[in-house]
Formats: C-alpha cells, sequence, structure tokens
C-alpha cells in the first residue's frame, strides 16, 4: 500500500489536470480523446494477427476501421470476418468509448471534481461564514447530483450493452435462420461485432422478420415510409416477401436512414429519389422543427438582423462542409468515376459522404454486376462501397468521420434547427 504522501501527490496532479483541462476549448479535448483513441485502436488492429493468416490488410484499411469504430460511423472496408476475435474485442471497446453515452459520462465525471476543487479553493480563501455556509450547500447539492448521475448514466450503459446482448443470443435461439446465415459465413455468434449487417440483404435471405423490429422499437420514425412504399412496394428489391414483411423492412429501413445504417435491401437498387431523401435526413441533426415556437420568432428575427453572422453561418456551415469534401472525394476517385460510372456515381459518392458524416453508415456497396467494362478478376464483398475507393479517397472518409463525429461544435451544428 502506497503512502499517504504518495496518494496526496497523485490526487493533487490529478486534480490539476482536471482543473487544466477545464480551461481548455472542449472541442480540442474531444478532438484529441478521438484522436488518440483512433491512433491506439489502429496500433493494436495492427499487432494483433488476423483470423486468416494470408490476409494483410494496409494500414489506410485499419486506421479507417479504427476510426468508424470509434466514431461510431459504421463505416468498413473490410469484411468482419477478415478480423480475429481479439481484434474484434478491440472495435467493441473503441465503439464503447467513442458512444455519446460514455462520453456523456465522462463530461459528468469531470464537472463533478472540477465542481469539488471549486469548492476547495473557496474554503481556502478564507470567505465569509456565512458566504461558505450558503455556496457550501449549493455546491454539495450540485456535486451529489453530478455523482448520482455518473452511476445513472453508468448503470444505463451497462444495461443496455448486457440487455441487447441477451436478446440478440435469445433471437438468434428462437430463429434459428438468422444463426445459419451466421454459421455459413464462418463467425461465431458470440464474437460477431460487425458494423453493418452480416449480409446485404437481410431480406432475402433467410433473416426473420423480426430482425427488422429491434431497432424500429427503439426508434421509431418513418420520415420515407410513404415515399418507399409508393416507388418500391412492387420493385426487385421487396419481391418475394409478405405485405407484413415489407411494411417492417420499409419502417427498418427508413428508420435506419437516422441513425443505426443498417440496411436490408441493396441501396444502389433503390429510387434515385429515395436515395436523395435519405441524404437529407443522414444530414439534418435530430430534432429539426421546421415550424418555430413563438417564443423561438423573437430568436430568429434577432439572428436575421446580422448580416455578419449570415455570411459566416453560411460560409461555415456543415452544407459547405459537406460540398467540400464532396469535391475532394470526386477528384481523389476521378478515375473510378469514369471507368466504373455505375458504381461511381456521384449520388453514391455523396451518400457515402453525408453517412460519413452524419456517423450512420450507409452505403451503397459495390457490385461487380454494375461494371460497365466487366472485370474477370472482380470479386463481390460484404464491405461498404468505401472499400473500393482509392487510400486517399479513404483518407478523406476519415477526416470526414472525424469531423462528423465533432459536428456539434461548428456553426449551430449539433443543436435542433429551425425552418420558417
Amino acid at each position: 500500500m502506497p503512502p499517504p504522501s504518495t496518494v496526496m501527490h497523485i490526487t493533487f496532479h490529478g486534480n490539476s489536470l482536471v482543473h487544466l483541462l477545464s480551461q481548455v476549448n472542449p472541442f480540442w479535448i474531444q478532438f484529441f480523446y478521438f484522436l488518440s483513441s483512433s491512433i491506439t485502436g489502429f496500433l493494436l488492429l495492427k499487432l494483433l494477427p488476423t483470423r486468416d493468416a494470408t490476409s494483410r490488410p494496409t494500414n489506410v484499411d485499419l486506421l479507417f476501421m479504427s476510426v468508424s469504430a470509434n466514431t461510431v460511423s459504421s463505416m468498413d472496408t473490410m469484411e468482419m470476418e477478415v478480423f480475429s476475435n481479439y481484434q474484434l474485442a478491440v472495435l467493441t471497446l473503441l465503439m464503447v468509448i467513442g458512444g455519446e453515452v460514455f462520453i456523456s459520462m465522462l463530461s459528468v465525471h469531470f464537472a463533478k471534481i472540477n465542481s469539488q476543487m471549486k469548492d476547495s479553493a473557496l474554503h481556502a480563501a478564507g470567505m465569509e461564514l456565512d458566504t461558505i455556509s450558503d455556496q457550501s450547500w449549493s455546491s454539495d447539492l450540485k456535486f451529489s447530483s453530478r455523482k448520482h448521475l455518473f452511476f445513472v448514466v453508468l448503470g444505463y450503459l451497462l444495461v443496455g450493452h448486457v440487455a441487447g446482448f441477451l436478446l440478440i443470443l435469445v433471437y438468434l435461439r428462437l430463429v434459428p435462420e438468422a444463426g445459419a446465415v451466421l454459421e455459413r459465413k464462418g463467425t461465431h455468434r458470440k464474437h460477431d461485432v460487425r458494423l453493418v449487417p452480416v449480409g446485404g440483404h437481410l431480406a432475402h435471405e433467410e433473416a426473420h422478420q423480426a430482425a427488422g423490429v429491434r431497432l424500429p422499437a427503439k426508434q421509431l420514425r418513418g420520415d420515407g415510409f410513404v415515399l418507399f412504399c409508393c416507388m418500391e412496394w412492387t420493385s426487385e428489391i421487396l419481391s418475394g416477401l409478405s405485405t407484413y414483411q415489407k411494411a417492417v423492412g420499409v419502417v427498418f429501413e427508413c428508420v435506419n436512414s437516422r441513425y443505426a445504417g443498417e440496411t436490408i435491401v441493396d441501396l444502389a437498387a433503390v429510387a434515385p429519389a429515395i436515395l436523395v431523401l435519405f441524404v437529407v435526413m443522414m444530414y439534418l441533426p435530430p430534432y429539426t422543427c421546421f415550424l418555430p415556437r413563438k417564443s423561438d420568432k423573437q430568436l430568429v428575427k434577432d439572428r436575421e438582423t446580422s448580416r455578419k453572422k449570415r455570411s459566416l453561418s453560411l460560409i461555415f456551415s456543415p452544407l459547405s462542409y459537406i460540398a467540400i469534401f464532396t469535391i475532394i472525394a470526386c477528384i481523389t476517385e476521378r478515375r473510378q468515376i469514369s471507368e466504373d460510372p455505375i458504381n461511381f456515381s456521384v449520388l453514391n459518392i455523396v451518400v457515402e459522404v453525408v453517412s460519413a458524416y452524419g456517423t450512420v453508415g450507409f452505403t451503397t456497396g459495390y457490385s461487380c454486376k454494375r461494371q460497365v467494362k466487366a472485370d474477370a478478376h472482380c470479386k463481390d464483398v460484404s464491405a461498404g462501397f468505401s472499400a473500393k475507393w482509392s487510400s486517399k479517397g479513404k483518407l478523406v472518409l476519415i477526416v470526414v468521420m472525424l469531423f462528423g463525429r465533432l459536428k456539434r461544435f461548428s456553426t449551430r451544428g449539433g443543436k435542433h434547427w429551425k425552418f420558417m
């Protein structure tokens, strides 16, 4: 057991570090947090062996997968079956420590420590007794609230993951067809931590319709339900399904365009109008209001009085960043665009960029059948469309994923928007 002086020394330096971090812009704290954790994840993925010894992933692919997991973007350039169980555990850990709940828990913890340090400073300053008593009571209340909130968030995080794990195990036990898909692909059901579904077309394989109910039950938002049904109800992508299965599948697809990025159909085969709607839904932040409340009208009016602020909002708006990143991606992939215009269409590139920015994970994928010039060596993979991008294009998407994870620090980013 270390002596008390050593413990006090460590505690002092720890508190000093927390106090120093409290003076730094939160953007830079989170930026270096995600950057350092992503690089650490990349190094671990590189050091650990893959499932197949003959497989040699490139450094860019490993960095891409690490950033994707850490920013919870669900983008992938490699098939999950390539990774060993140890590498899958690293990806799982990156997803946990990069999630909103875990980040919120850390923020509450640091706020609690910072509040405690301020209380100690007030007592050390020798303020009047009555003033200290009032402020001490208020500070104790805040400290206690943050302490309990920390454990509430921690409990939510643990219960959510354990419950989700158990529900998936129960589902695989009740629906053997779903487990058979994993077994055919050589993936152990206890270690499957794919960022995207195992198969690109769950609706056309043996997956049960209950698979489409799991996420919509938690985040039911059918923004494009009517449009999808009108344009794709009798199309080939939903052929062979019952009316109930089609309805569940469409709801599942539309809900995931906002958050999770799971898909049961080939997005490249979906009507372009629906893809554009999905792009809009991925781009818009949550809780967007199209009619401001009465209490918000004055804020809108005040904001419109400043021409300079409006110009800055336009220049540094998320839309301008998306346009810039899309242009850069088109430049880096210009050779593929000219040689393979169907797979590398501008719309598909826009979907990939906006999906990375929105940390959603939607992808149109890549199909050898859509090649204008057939390549005998082409092989379809279950990884995303970005798997076929050049190294420069993948680096662009890495920057987009990091920027998208930190978009709430940009101009009006991360806040609900109000449209007249």
